[in-house]
């Protein structure tokens, strides 16, 4: 009797602090689901949801699992355990159970699933499952009529239940949560037009610097190409004089190196302003060897070595011989001087079939410095180059990749920082070329 009071007391001062605990931890997650809708990253969304519920229920873990649009399978977007728990996992949601779940767009209470009568019979194997993984909640997450993510939660380190209060307060966080990955996926796909605005500002640039290159190698093709052809007419008269033959070997490389420079203009010419085209069917082999004969003064460095493996059938593709020349000009003469120090360049080609289409490939490969991750989409860029001041103009692979497509072909590139690089043109067969057999 006289510790009645003393007792009393005690309990009015628990029922207190359970009561403030309780509303403190309302009081949190209610600020949770205000800050929710406000982040635009959707993993830094669900970090703090699942994060959160750990720290404030607390429980043994809480993960987000959100379904793909393409295959309607749930894959973890976020995943929380408690420091006492560390051996919890994201628990695996079966296609039954997460079907039972669009269907029902109600939570599912794992310890009372006895009493949901014979609608959850089916799903004895999936729910034995759960308990072994100590979840007590999933909560659905339904919009515009499907299954869009599943709330996870497991069972409170208290040991206590979860009461209907508690579960609806959940259920609000995670419509909370839903705001905040609709705004979250606005904001994705305003950075991916954003993305893509700045990628056309930057080609109309790049097609303006194409159209002034244009207009100035028009300007220039006649005042240079005029020079260029005294210098080789006169070097040709000098070395039909027999006084001048003991300078032949100069004369020679005078006309030469003139030669080369009316190439250049012409080539720059040819990208600028399309020329008329003369396709027919080429030999690849063909193409190759011809464009390792005009850049055999890049090659011929000792410790530089050189391996053809061309396909003993001789595959031709339909195109313009010049123009699928020059594809492999500039690729070759990047392989070159990818390796400055030397290496090993590798010329293949082989035919090939996907989706009972036959069609040829060629590789260039090296053994150079690679292509880094971050300028891999950049390669083909006009004006893009890494090479220092003077020694590219960055137009090489912009011209190759352009030739391709008017050939309708592709380029593939694989690249290893330190390893080398292989870039694959693949080209449609000519008609003469037989079908081959295998598929890749």
């Amino acid at each position: 009797m006289l510790a009645l009071p003393v007792l009393n007391r005690v309990s009015h001062a628990l029922d207190r602090l359970m009561f403030r605990r309780r509303h403190g931890v309302r009081d949190a997650l209610v600020a949770l689901g205000n800050e929710l809708p406000h982040l635009l990253d959707s993993r830094t969304l669900a970090d703090t949801l699942t994060t959160a519920l750990v720290t404030e229920i607390p429980t043994s873990h809480v993960s987000l699992q959100v379904v793909h649009e393409a295959s309607d399978d749930l894959a973890v977007l976020s995943h929380a355990r408690s420091e006492v728990t560390p051996w919890a996992v994201p628990p695996r949601i079966a296609a039954d159970l997460a079907s039972w779940l669009a269907l029902s767009a109600r939570p599912l209470i794992v310890e009372e699933t006895t009493f949901y009568g014979d609608a959850v019979s089916s799903l004895k194997s999936a729910i034995v499952d759960l308990e072994r993984q100590r979840v007590a909640l999933l909560l659905p997450l339904i919009l515009e009529g499907r299954l869009a993510a599943v709330l996870t939660v497991g069972e409170k380190l208290s040991g206590e239940i979860y009461e209907a209060d508690e579960i609806q307060l959940l259920e609000t966080l995670l419509q909370a949560a839903a705001v905040g990955l609709k705004n979250a996926g606005l904001y994705a796909d305003l950075r991916r037009q954003m993305h893509e605005l700045r990628r056309t500002q930057d080609q109309l640039m790049q097609a303006a610097k194409l159209a002034a290159i244009g207009e100035l190698a028009a300007g220039i093709a006649h005042e240079v190409n005029n020079p260029l052809m005294v210098i080789i007419g006169t070097a040709t008269v000098l070395r039909r004089r027999p006084e001048f033959s003991p300078y032949y070997d100069r004369l020679d490389a005078i006309e030469i190196q003139a030669a080369r420079a009316t190439k250049l203009v012409r080539g720059l010419l040819d990208f600028a302003r399309r020329r008329a085209r003369t396709p027919t069917e080429v030999p690849v082999r063909e193409a190759i060897e011809r464009a390792l004969a005009l850049v055999a003064d890049r090659l011929r460095s000792p410790a530089l070595e050189t391996i053809k493996l061309f396909d003993e059938s001789d595959p031709v593709v339909f195109g313009d011989r010049d123009e699928l020349t020059q594809v492999f000009i500039n690729l070759i003469t990047n392989a070159a001087d990818a390796m400055p120090r030397g290496g090993r360049l590798t010329l293949s080609t082989d035919v090939r079939r996907h989706e009972d289409v036959a069609y040829l490939s060629a590789r260039v490969s090296d053994t150079g410095v690679g292509i880094p991750p971050e300028n891999r989409d950049k390669i083909f860029e006009s004006f893009f180059t890494t090479k220092p001041e003077g020694q590219g103009t960055g137009l090489g692979l912009a011209v190759t990749l352009e030739i391709v497509k008017n050939h309708e072909g592709t380029i593939e590139v694989e690249s290893a920082v330190g390893k080398g690089t292989t870039m694959i043109v693949n080209l449609p067969l000519g008609l003469s070329s037989a079908t081959p057999p295998a598929a890749d």
